[in-house]
């Protein structure tokens, strides 16, 4: 099976599955998948309260969103006024009376009641004499809003129950369905924040086991328990894996070895893309520890929407062949949405998930095909889609598997599959347990999942949805859409500011390209650049040597200027004549080269300003945004004139023109954005410019300024001068500074003004 890049084409991977997947049995599929819709629709009234409620209350509509909103905030808002403000926001801009009695269910109708009323509490109605429910809005203007809230967070938390077996597990050890179906109990939180978060999850999951064993015991059943490896560190994430590998897996270790002990089956659960090299890490070392090497009750999640999927199949396949079996729960997966904002803000070359839903149905069926063809790996089927259920069960044959559903959710469907399927492996059931406060972010993935509309949930048992569309083979859905597989709203990390091209990023969250990375600033170790003063009407003062603030080292020298007397600096004609549009590419072409060549500015910024990795790219990208963003508005600004209003026969027009010497004063802690961004809006408006960057970090600004210049700004037009903050105060009281731009701390900038005014009061008189 051919192993995928993170950020792997869409299209490529579509014409890879289309080619290798055996589809000889779609035909029976398809026939099966049209039956079950039917027996599912027939038997609508023996689904979930959960699912019901999302059959009325979808994100198709606003009072859908209005209760994703509520259902994500109410529960975690500490103040009351806050928690009515947003109620009132929510709630009275919903037409909740559309609703009314549309639902089968007294459940959801009497939900829809109560959010009515709510609303008119709020908002009472001004002129519904002729309303047959103007009485509501009497009734209910008698009470507080107060009562509002507290009958509003009370249906959030009817809600909330629909989707969590219990707050802890002496609530759950009460349920008789605890000796029909085997449960994967995952204890609610995403990923720690704190040290002390992540030993409560810790404590929580060995509580988890404990009580797990005893309900094995007395029911005589395989309940398990599902751990987030996220819950276990709060910085559990690959900048930070060389110091933290430890202590996780020690945590990890200890948790498998007591389930061991008391043969609790345990599944290491699926988490973000970034984090999945690192976790197939730790998985491997766990896996091949000594006691649990010949343990088959370990497993992990794998998501196949992530386009390595495949990859980590053949990576368990190739573990699996040096130790017992493992089990595989095969999901559609959790985090879509924050992948694909990650990798937007992150500027990475594409997602590392599949964009459409039809190449993740193809690309689930695909890896359960491999999972089936296993001898290593048992795979457990997490879905909620019929025809993901017949597929399993045509492709399984005689092959030993499961099916999970999400608690409170796909009872119906399954119920159905057996029937119509003549007898099929029930369903495990994944079993959140934990308090409301942790049940907010499970809660929004899974209505973003199943509320979604072309979630095959929420259109399951809607009647103007045709079977034979749900029933559709995703092969067939996949080749219709092979040249447009991405949704026109889901914007390419690099156009998501359009037309202006988004900065591009460097993945860090790869161990691979972190070792690449280190490799390529190796080479600069034994350079040392000079701190340069490029303006020839200054005396310089003896050479400064530089040392890095990480590790000690000497990496340049530097020479600061020694002004005694008033310097002219008059502007650059060339450069204010030269066309705007002249000017605007060359700062195009000095963004597209700090990208190309940003390891040399990576490395300084590390040993010179003392940032972190990723601080330093994020540095280099804002940078590159600045010179971008600047250039891209002077053209919109100076490029034509702006026609004003004005009376019959009068022509007004509106003329952007350069003011003359800019003085750039930057500072310390953002030596390459700042300072490039200053420059660049003073110099593509036509101004010339005299830069003073922060004695701290005299080599990355000389750097950015050779690039400036190597790019086309004439060194008339632009120079640097080193030195404290005395230099910035004399440099603005000379004549022909026309403006200053200054980021710093206030009590220089009030030496600055005082400068300034000194200079600009005796000609206003």
């Amino acid at each position: 099976m051919k192993d995928f890049t993170k950020f792997h084409s869409d299209k490529e991977i579509a014409k890879y599955l289309i080619s290798e997947f055996d589809n000889s049995k779609e035909k029976e599929i398809f026939s099966a998948t049209k039956k079950i819709i039917t027996e599912c629709r027939k038997n609508k009234s023996g689904r979930t309260l959960l699912d019901k409620f999302l059959s009325e209350y979808g994100l198709t509509n606003d009072e859908g969103v209005a209760l994703m909103c509520l259902a994500e905030s109410v529960l975690r808002i500490p103040d009351d006024n806050t928690k009515d403000e947003l109620i009132s926001e929510k709630i009275t801009n919903s037409n909740w009376v559309d609703h009314i009695n549309q639902a089968d269910s007294l459940f959801v109708n009497a939900a829809t009641w109560g959010l009515l009323i709510a609303g008119k509490v709020i908002q009472p109605p001004r002129a519904l004499f002729d309303n047959p429910l103007e009485w509501i809005g009497k009734l209910t203007q008698k009470t507080g809003e107060t009562s509002v809230r507290q009958a509003i967070m009370t249906a959030m938390q009817i809600l909330s129950k629909e989707f969590v077996m219990g707050n802890d597990f002496d609530s759950v050890i009460k349920s008789s369905n605890l000796k029909k179906s085997i449960h994967s109990f995952d204890m609610l939180g995403e990923a720690a924040r704190t040290k002390s978060q992540a030993e409560g999850f810790y404590n929580s999951y060995v509580e988890a086991i404990e009580r797990v064993a005893k309900l094995n015991r007395e029911f005589g059943i395989n309940h398990g328990v599902s751990i987030k490896l996220s819950a276990l560190h709060p910085r559990y994430e690959t900048l930070k894996y060389e110091l933290t590998k430890k202590e996780i897996l020690n945590s990890i270790l200890s948790l498998v070895n007591l389930a061991y002990q008391n043969d609790v089956e345990i599944t290491i659960d699926a988490e973000e893309q970034h984090r999945l090299s690192i976790s197939q890490d730790l998985i491997e070392e766990v896996a091949m520890s000594k006691r649990i090497k010949d343990w088959n009750g370990l497993g992990f999640a794998i998501q196949a929407y992530g386009k390595r999927a495949s990859n980590v199949v053949n990576w368990a396949n190739e573990l699996c062949s040096k130790r017992e079996k493992m089990h595989v729960r095969l999901t559609k997966g959790a985090y879509w949405d924050g992948e694909i904002k990650f990798s937007q803000a992150g500027g990475h070359e594409g997602f590392p998930v599949l964009i459409n839903k039809s190449l993740t149905d193809l690309n689930y069926l695909f890896i359960a095909s491999k999972l089936l063809g296993s001898d290593n790996l048992k795979p457990k089927f997490a879905t909620h889609n019929a025809h993901s259920v017949a597929s399993i069960y045509f492709m399984a044959e005689e092959k030993e598997y499961e099916f999970q559903r999400l608690f409170g959710m796909g009872e119906l469907l399954y119920k159905s599959a057996d029937k119509v399927l003549g007898g099929i492996p029930s369903a495990g059931i994944y079993a959140p347990i934990g308090p409301y406060k942790d049940l907010l972010p499970y809660l929004v993935r899974r209505l973003l999942e199943n509320g979604a509309n072309s979630s095959f949930v929420n259109n399951l048992l809607n009647p103007e949805v045709s079977p034979d569309d749900l029933a559709e083979d995703p092969v067939k859905s996949v080749k219709k859409a092979i040249d447009k597989l991405q949704h026109e709203k889901i914007v390419n990390p690099s156009d998501i500011f359009s037309p202006r091209v988004n900065s591009s990023g460097y993945d860090l969250s790869e161990p691979k390209n972190l070792l690449d990375l280190k490799s390529d600033l190796l080479k600069f170790d034994n350079l040392k650049v000079e701190a340069k003063n490029f303006c020839s009407e200054i005396n310089e003062s003896k050479n400064e040597k530089r040392y890095s603030i990480a590790n000690g080292n000497e990496i340049g020298d530097c020479s600061f200027a020694d002004i005694a007397n008033e310097l002219n600096f008059q502007q650059c004609t060339e450069w204010k004549n030269t066309p705007v549009s002249e000017r605007a590419d060359i700062f195009y072409r000095i963004a597209d080269n700090l990208e190309k060549d940003s390891t040399k500015f990576l490395y300084y910024l590390i040993h010179e300003a003392g940032k972190t990795y990723k601080d330093s790219y994020d540095e280099i990208r804002e940078a590159v945004d600045f010179l971008r963003y600047y250039a891209d508005n002077a053209k919109s600004l100076l490029s034509e004139p702006n026609n004003l209003n004005g009376p019959t026969g009068e022509s007004n027009q509106l003329f952007y023109q350069s003011k003359g010497t800019f003085v750039c004063i930057s500072p310390w802690n953002f030596p390459l954005a700042i300072f490039a961004g200053q420059i660049a809006a003073a110099l593509v408006t036509g101004n010339s410019v005299i830069s003073k960057p922060s004695e701290h970090t005299p080599i990355i600004a000389t750097m950015m300024i050779e690039l400036f210049y190597k790019n086309g700004v004439p060194k008339s037009a632009l120079k640097l001068i080193q030195g404290d903050g005395s230099i910035g105060s004399k440099l603005i009281s000379f004549d022909h500074i026309s403006g200053v731009a200054f980021t710093g701390p206030q009590q220089l900038q009030r030496k600055l003004i005082s400068s300034w005014l000194k200079k600009m009061v005796p000609s206003l008189l």
